[in-house]
């Protein structure tokens, strides 16, 4: 089976609170299960930041049906690719709430640079999957 990862960044429509957060997550877990996608969420408090991996069709499946979710705004797809083996096998939907990365990832979402493959990279090597988000799946 060929695998497919994407990496997009959006802006949350409203200001949500942890209890929102776990909903979304919640959803998106079950979602993902039956799909067979794994992936981390991030959330900086006013931007998500997102990688799926999976079968090509449930991850655009998946895409598709996040962006017309009016839970955020401003959707980006900053990396689409092929890959052989999955980041994060072991996570239906790890999650990252890590404010410091606001800027980045706003930096993604409204800049024309997003195609930057170091500020991407920086960004995605912080959702990197670790012992401490082994925690949080």
């Amino acid at each position: 089976m060929s695998l497919h990862q994407v990496f997009y960044v959006s802006r949350a429509a409203v200001p949500y609170d942890s209890e929102a957060v776990q909903t979304i997550l919640s959803q998106s877990r079950r979602n993902n299960r039956r799909g067979d996608i794994t992936g981390c969420l991030m959330f900086s408090g006013c931007y998500f930041a997102q990688v799926l991996e999976g079968p090509r069709d449930a991850v655009e499946a998946s895409l598709s049906r996040i962006g017309g979710d009016a839970r955020h705004t401003d959707l980006r797809v900053v990396l689409e690719r092929p890959i052989d083996r999955r980041a994060y096998a072991d996570w239906s939907m790890a999650y990252l709430h890590d404010l410091g990365l606001e800027d980045d990832v706003a930096a993604l979402v409204t800049c024309d640079d997003s195609s930057d493959p170091g500020r991407v990279g920086d960004v995605m090597s912080r959702l990197t999957p670790d012992t401490v988000m082994g925690a949080l799946r």
